[in-house]
């Protein structure tokens, strides 16, 4: 029921806009009241559900995510090997851990790259686990907030304040918004990081972003994919750029040792297979698992071959299209982070937040859409409802549904001069003509 209203209330804001208003002659100021008093309800009551979520975090701090990245910040500033499961537990048996905690945490470590503990190390210095959640609460309402305004310019090149509303209304109606914020999870810092990149008007610009980006979320690698898919290689030179940098930035916390221990010792093949059984988890991987009834003692990805299988389908689709056609820049952005997110093997419930990308490449171009503003309306609300449906145990199908819309939508971009130029020669013209002289 809770999906079905959702995706309701997303359409709804969404078809009662623009055009739709014209319709009503002089009653559209009255009827642009109704929307804005809608969408004000709709913020309003799942405003009041992350509030209480977080006061929640705060009176109790999670362990899964929380506790998990309050340990990865006090383990680097005291052991420095973040990669190392003993150092964990010399820590993390003091908190009276759950069996899945000590299993899927402390026996494991870090599971993210060296960069990516530059977003963590500032929680090794408090101590107090509430006063350090508190804190982390304030920061990812306010990244939450900046990465709203980064989608709502997405969303319209000279937003309105209705515009705002309606981009913060649906990101709240979002399931995976809550879910983040129960975890204290990041991902709103990847919706910044792609949503600014891929506003940003140079390589400079995006490269920068996108290299935070994949520190926040290592899958978003596959946006520097793209870049160079689509004929801008100085975005990928900053962004490697960018994550040397930051990698250099916590060396000496971590040490040389840990980021080669990295490589070498990679923790992620300690992760127990329940993580792959779980209906939390979301990924295509953990879906095949489940429908095959599999119980694997350990998970190896490169030995899944149905999952290698359709995502070197997926693979193989995005990039045919990323060589051939010069995809608007919105839409690149989020065709190649839905395309990441799509292939992860660890996608949670509260990842397919980063799916609000996609709804503002399609509604920035509704008007040349099937069904314009009432088809993208529609769409945006099936794959809300989708997402949030069984509190996200079928989040995949959301998206998979983006990445399938984006994929038809990107091929609808003119190709690359290149290709035209190349298409448009007589090669066998010019064959003869060569042997003629």
């Amino acid at each position: 029921m809770y999906a079905l209203l959702t995706g309701t209330f997303v359409f709804c804001i969404l078809a009662m806009q623009g055009a739709v208003l014209r319709r009503f002659g002089l009653r559209a100021r009255e009827f642009g009241a109704l929307t804005v008093g809608v969408i004000l309800v709709g913020i309003l009551l799942e405003g009041a559900r992350l509030v209480k979520t977080i006061v929640t975090n705060v009176a109790r701090p999670p362990e899964f995510d929380f506790l998990a990245f309050w340990l990865f910040g006090h383990v680097a500033l005291q052991y420095h090997d973040v990669y190392d499961p003993h150092f964990f537990h010399l820590l993390g048996d003091r908190l009276g851990p759950s069996y899945d905690f000590a299993h899927e945490l402390l026996d494991v470590g870090c599971v993210y790259p060296p960069p990516s503990l530059m977003w963590f190390l500032p929680l090794g210095f408090v101590h107090d686990p509430r006063l350090a959640i508190a804190l982390w609460s304030i920061a990812e309402i306010v990244v939450m907030a900046a990465a709203l305004i980064a989608v709502a310019r997405l969303w319209s090149d000279a937003p309105s304040a209705l515009d705002y509303l309606v981009v913060v209304a649906l990101a709240l109606a979002m399931h995976g918004t809550l879910e983040n914020m129960a975890a204290s999870q990041l991902v709103y810092a990847a919706v910044l990081c792609v949503a600014s990149g891929t506003s940003a008007r140079t390589s400079i610009g995006r490269g920068l972003w996108y290299g935070i980006a994949l520190t926040v979320k290592p899958f978003l690698a596959f946006l520097v994919v793209g870049e160079m898919l689509q004929r801008r290689p100085w975005t990928f030179f900053w962004a490697l750029a960018t994550v040397v940098a930051l990698t250099a930035a916590v060396a000496p916390a971590l040490g040389l040792a840990t980021i080669i221990r990295y490589v070498g010792d990679n923790p992620i093949a300690r992760f127990p297979p329940i993580l792959y059984l779980e209906p939390t988890n979301q990924s295509l991987l953990a879906w095949i698992l489940r429908l095959t009834h599999a119980h694997p003692v350990h998970v190896m990805v490169a030995k899944q071959l149905p999952y290698l299988f359709v995502i070197g389908i997926v693979v193989a689709s995005t990039i045919a299209v990323g060589l051939r056609h010069r995809v608007e820049p919105v839409t690149a952005g989020a065709l190649f982070s839905t395309t990441g997110l799509f292939i992860y093997p660890q996608i949670l419930t509260f990842y397919p937040v980063l799916l609000i990308v996609g709804y503002a490449a399609l509604w920035r171009r509704r008007a040349e859409l099937p069904g314009a503003q009432v088809g993208v309306a529609s769409f945006i609300g099936l794959d809300v409802a989708l997402g949030n449906f069984q509190a996200g145990h079928i989040a995949i199908f959301a998206v998979a549904l983006m990445w399938l819309v984006l994929i038809i939508v990107a091929r609808r971009d003119p190709t690359h001069e290149l290709r035209r130029r190349v298409r448009g020669v007589n090669f066998l013209a010019l064959l003869s003509r060569a042997r003629t002289v």
